[in-house]
């Protein structure tokens, strides 16, 4: 995946624009979350999946990362624990909003198979 033209300070690329979000695609044999934190809260929240802590995010960037098929429970905390447990099917995206509850603007977006906001 290139993200040459979305460098930061960070690790992660951030989202400047709705029209920023990646084409990602999925594999076949296995489910790709997507975690999408707005601009926000600053700092970084950790996200984790069935208890294990798989990536975080910063103000204003976007994550994904490979899951089996199957019941998952994805959490995260950036001023409060977050969790939502989700029936991952293979070759499929879901995208998952992050955010705190200091913030209530989000993006006004119909996003497919979203399943949950963390």
């Amino acid at each position: 995946m290139d993200y040459s033209d979305l460098q930061s300070p960070s690790c992660i690329p951030p989202i400047l624009t709705e029209d920023t979000i990646p084409n990602l695609k999925a594999p076949a044999d296995k489910a790709l979350c997507v975690i999408i934190r707005h601009a926000g809260f600053s700092g970084y929240a950790p996200v984790w999946l069935d208890a294990k802590m798989v990536s975080g995010t910063n103000k204003g960037t976007l994550t994904s990362f490979e899951v089996v098929p199957g019941s998952h429970l994805v959490m995260s905390k950036i001023n409060l624990m977050a969790k939502t447990k989700l029936n991952l099917e293979a070759g499929e995206i879901y995208y998952i909003m992050q955010g705190s509850l200091s913030y209530s603007h989000g993006w006004n977006r119909d996003i497919p198979h979203t399943n949950a906001t963390v």
